[in-house]
């Protein structure tokens, strides 16, 4: 029940999913210049059957906090001073 709305909005969000589940696999946690390119849907109503193509893409990064860094090397240098003394 819902019809092709539904499945779409279904498939978006699994194909999403899957965008995640391969950064993490490709060890980024986050995708820059998203696209898609494609979208492609086949409706078969008598069949009550969709059936969707899509291209998605992007390039995979490994972020980081700039701001946790330097507090983290800050930290470092203020405690090997302390070790010192």
């Amino acid at each position: 029940s819902g019809g092709v709305s539904v499945f779409v909005g279904s498939l978006v969000t699994e194909i999403i999913g899957v965008v995640r589940a391969h950064v993490a696999a490709l060890g980024g946690n986050a995708v820059t210049s998203y696209f898609m390119t494609e979208c492609i849907l086949e409706v078969y109503p008598h069949k009550n059957q969709c059936q969707c193509l899509i291209n998605v893409g992007g390039d995979v990064v490994q972020t980081s906090n700039v701001a946790a860094v330097v507090a983290a090397a800050a930290s470092a240098v203020t405690s090997e001073k302390t070790d010192k003394i």
